[in-house]
């Protein structure tokens, strides 16, 4: 069992509530080295993305759920995990 930090603003991490993340700007390099039941905790900089109000906080934590298909939007490559997600 392996434990992964994602550093994600606040508004992503809730906006994953549909029980998946993004990572790596689109590359699928660290999703391939993670496993069912790893951990993967989420630290917040932000509020918002960008110019959003500083905040420096962990945010959620959830285990890996096995993989699954996710298709990104029309024209975006994200590479995306699946997780549990505990807000």
């Amino acid at each position: 069992m392996r434990y992964w930090i994602n550093t994600v603003s606040r508004d992503h991490v809730q906006g994953g509530a549909g029980g998946f993340t993004q990572v790596d700007h689109g590359k699928d390099t660290r999703l391939k080295r993670m496993s069912k039941g790893d951990g993967i905790i989420f630290y917040s900089p932000r509020g918002e993305r960008g110019a959003g109000e500083p905040l420096q906080r962990f945010t959620t934590t959830g285990p890996v759920r096995p993989p699954m298909k996710v298709q990104p939007p029309e024209g975006q490559q994200q590479a995306q995990a699946p997780l549990g997600h505990r807000l």
